[in-house]
């Protein structure tokens, strides 16, 4: 997720008080098409599934690991925040939502090795 204004993830969710994922996912979107338009279409042209990889660094609480997004059969949407011994970090969907917040001069890394 994208959000120029930012300085780090946390800050939103301090300056917020959106209640659901949904909306918090809206708003960083907006937030970031108000201040950059230019990123309307650039992101509205990639493709339904991208794969990203950016630097983040661990503590205690926000390990290393990979944040992941799905869609059930039943149609819902969910995230999931996976750390290095494959055990959910969190639960929380607006933790992890705020994990995943960065602005557009993040640089991409390439994809770890696969170390099973």
């Amino acid at each position: 997720m994208y959000d120029r204004t930012l300085g780090a993830p946390w800050e939103l969710y301090k300056k917020t008080s959106i209640p659901n994922t949904a909306s918090q996912a809206y708003q960083i979107w907006k937030n970031a098409t108000d201040a950059d338009p230019k990123l309307k279409g650039i992101i509205e042209k990639l493709p339904h599934v991208v794969f990203s990889t950016r630097a983040h660094t661990n503590s205690a609480t926000s390990p290393e690991g990979v944040i992941v997004y799905m869609r059930t059969s039943d149609g819902n949407d969910s995230l999931a925040w996976i750390n290095r011994k494959g055990e959910s970090a969190t639960q929380s969907q607006l933790a992890i939502l705020h994990a995943a917040v960065c602005n557009s001069r993040e640089p991409a890394y390439r994809k770890a090795a696969r170390t099973t």
